[in-house]
């Protein structure tokens, strides 16, 4: 059966798509919507655990779930980025294929033979109004995705349109 939550899609976007760099650990909590984030960063989980002694003896996870109430019905996030990036860049790139045909071999290259979605960004920096265009592709994709992965999950999420949203 399908549970329906109001959930900021942009915030749930954002977090199923946050990257290793993030260091954190991401939740939804089945009962309110709301997304719980978890820092996996030891210095930092010592200071909020108020940790007196040498926090590397202990499991990471372990730690984590002290931070999650006990009696929280929840849904671990896992981060996509990895499973999601290219094939997202590869839509972009023929996204623009006829009205930037320049931009379109230089893209393609980034990522098809260098595998570098790096100098894909650098590239499309280069041209500002065509980094905007791809920074709203890329949160409209991330925004489609995470919808995805929540039907997956037996959730169905309630929010207003894109335009309405803050």
């Amino acid at each position: 059966m399908m549970q329906t939550l109001q959930i900021n899609i942009t915030e749930l976007a954002f977090v199923l798509h946050r990257g290793p760099d993030m260091e954190m650990e991401c939740y939804l909590n089945l009962d309110s919507g709301n997304i719980i984030n978890i820092p996996t960063n030891r210095d930092v989980l010592s200071n909020i655990l108020k940790f007196k002694d040498d926090i590397d003896r202990y499991d990471k996870h372990a730690l984590i779930q002290k931070l999650i109430p006990e009696n929280l019905k929840y849904l671990y996030i896992p981060d996509q980025l990895s499973q999601v990036l290219f094939p997202m860049m590869d839509q972009f790139i023929e996204l623009i294929k006829n009205d930037e045909p320049s931009y379109h071999e230089k893209l393609w290259k980034a990522i098809h033979r260098y595998g570098d979605s790096k100098r894909f960004t650098r590239i499309l920096k280069t041209n500002p109004k065509l980094f905007d265009h791809y920074l709203m592709f890329r949160d409209f994709y991330f925004e489609k995705e995470a919808d995805k992965w929540l039907k997956k999950q037996g959730v169905l999420s309630h929010y207003t349109d894109r335009s309405e949203r803050n």
